[in-house]
């Protein structure tokens, strides 16, 4: 079972790191096409990376869907900058106890659809504490 908790944690970053991005989660819209907004994203549950006695890495699938490419790398950029601004200060993010770092794992090839939405899925690595 899935601690939606931990998908809130990163859709809560995420909106921080970013502008106008509307960051939901699959089990609350089911589909990213009724997530708002002209910029979004949809977290879907996360694999487990990694279990030891103090921590575990979780995997997350975010799939981002922007206006234009430009858009979307632009969203892209500004992820990775909040990741390194989290991991090293976490100075403007909501501090959570229980999530000790964030880096965006890997992305797949942009979609672009014949309306110009620019499209891709991204892998984001969190680590949580478990004391």
């Amino acid at each position: 079972m899935v601690d939606d908790s931990e998908m809130e944690y990163l859709a809560t970053m995420l909106n921080e790191a970013t502008t106008n991005l509307t960051v939901s989660n699959i089990k609350l819209v089911g589909n990213i096409m009724y997530v708002s907004g002209d910029k979004k994203a949809l977290i879907f549950p996360p694999q487990i990376m990694l279990v030891d006695g103090h921590r575990q890495v979780k995997r997350f699938l975010v799939k981002i869907s922007m206006e234009t490419e430009e858009n979307l790398m632009s969203i892209i950029n500004e992820i990775i900058n909040g990741c390194y601004t989290y991991n090293s200060t976490r100075s403007g993010f909501t501090n959570v106890a229980s999530m000790d770092w964030v880096q965006l794992a890997y992305t797949g090839k942009i979609f672009i659809e014949a309306n110009g939405r620019a499209n891709v899925d991204c892998w984001i690595d969190v680590e949580f504490n478990t004391y």
